[in-house]
């Protein structure tokens, strides 16, 4: 595990003006899109991934990402069988279970706060999970 990142005060006056900003593209469920915009570009990762899941059935509520694949037929097609393929690793993936597990709904999490670069597992973890591979952050 790396060692937690620490804040300065200009970041987090950054990070009280991003999330406090009003937003003109509020979508029926998740976060603005330019919300996201905003995270990553403070977090400097090379995506976002924002969904709501219900552990217990299975479910999802909705998915955005940031950016948007510029494939969208790749996109779509990757999604066929998703379900299948997310649920199956679910608990084995630390990042993705963590909030069921801990009980945290209110961190900013990393993949490498659970799995060091390069890892095997946190490979297959975001590869499986996403369907890319690269520096991502996880809220929970």
């Amino acid at each position: 595990m790396i060692a937690p990142m620490t804040a300065s005060e200009r970041d987090l006056r950054t990070l009280a003006r991003i999330v406090s900003e009003d937003r003109a593209d509020l979508p029926a469920m998740g976060l603005p899109l330019s919300l996201l915009a905003d995270l990553m570009g403070q977090i400097r990762c090379d995506f976002v991934s924002f969904e709501g899941l219900d552990s217990g059935r299975h479910a999802l509520w909705f998915w955005q990402e940031i950016p948007i694949p510029a494939d969208d037929a790749a996109d779509e097609a990757w999604c066929e069988g998703w379900d299948g393929r997310h649920w199956s690793h679910y608990w084995d993936c630390k990042p993705s279970s963590y909030p069921d597990r801990s009980g945290d709904l209110r961190s900013i999490l990393r993949i490498s706060d659970f799995y060091s670069p390069g890892s095997g597992t946190a490979l297959a973890c975001t590869a499986t999970s996403t369907g890319r591979r690269g520096s991502s952050m996880s809220s929970c």
